[in-house]
């Protein structure tokens, strides 16, 4: 007997209602089958690079090779990492892919840290300065204990207007009290210039540890 395909069903004539939950797995659907248009609509976060650190490293940088036009959206996750020395780390931003990092560019905005420990909160705000310090502005950060931290960039290639970041983080003081900081902020210096490259760095020594995961969010 000839078997059923596409040519024997009428259009929708079969809906989800007729499948039982968990029947269509990958083994039944075809190559390439199910395409970009399939899924439109579906928000998708792309690992585009991984650096890992198991000895001290200067700095972290994320390349023209990944900072496109592709997405409008970025997501920078920073696991488990460790300074060298006890000090403060910042986003540095470039539009020549790493040959400069703007330092006559100003980064504004503003930052919050709250002792976890205790009801102690602080602000920060960043101007005028070629760098956005995210992590140790008001309270240093140890090199005794490890952070994490997730920053958003919005569309840094854009030609049109400033590139807005937001951050959020966890990390231990001086005296080994957690301290949790979130904010964000424009790298209004550049203007309506793309940037292409982005770099983290402590403020003295380098990296000890971590995995530093780059993402692209369509």
């Amino acid at each position: 007997a000839d078997a059923i395909d596409g040519t024997l069903i009428a259009d929708d004539a079969i809906n989800s209602e007729h499948f039982t939950d968990g029947s269509i797995d990958t083994a039944h659907i075809a190559d390439a089958q199910v395409t970009a248009v399939k899924t439109s609509g579906v928000s998708s976060r792309n690992l585009l690079q991984t650096t890992t650190i198991s000895g001290v490293t200067a700095n972290v940088s994320f390349s023209s090779t990944y900072i496109t036009s592709t997405y409008k959206k970025y997501e920078i996750e920073c696991i488990q990492c460790e300074l060298q020395s006890a000090t403060h780390m910042s986003i540095y931003s470039s539009t020549d892919n790493g040959s400069n990092y703007d330092g006559a560019y100003d980064v504004t905005g503003a930052i919050f840290y709250s002792n976890a420990s205790s009801n102690e909160l602080y602000t920060r705000n960043n101007t005028g300065s070629s760098d956005f310090t995210l992590l140790g502005n008001a309270v240093t950060m140890t090199n005794d204990k490890v952070f994490d931290l997730v920053l958003e960039l919005f569309d840094p290639t854009s030609s049109t207007d400033y590139k807005n970041i937001l951050f959020r983080g966890v990390y231990a003081d001086t005296s080994n009290r957690a301290i949790v900081a979130y904010g964000g902020g424009s790298f209004d210096g550049e203007g309506t210039t793309a940037i292409n490259n982005f770099k983290l760095q402590p403020g003295s020594g380098g990296f000890d540890a971590g995995v530093f995961k780059l993402y692209g969010v369509s």
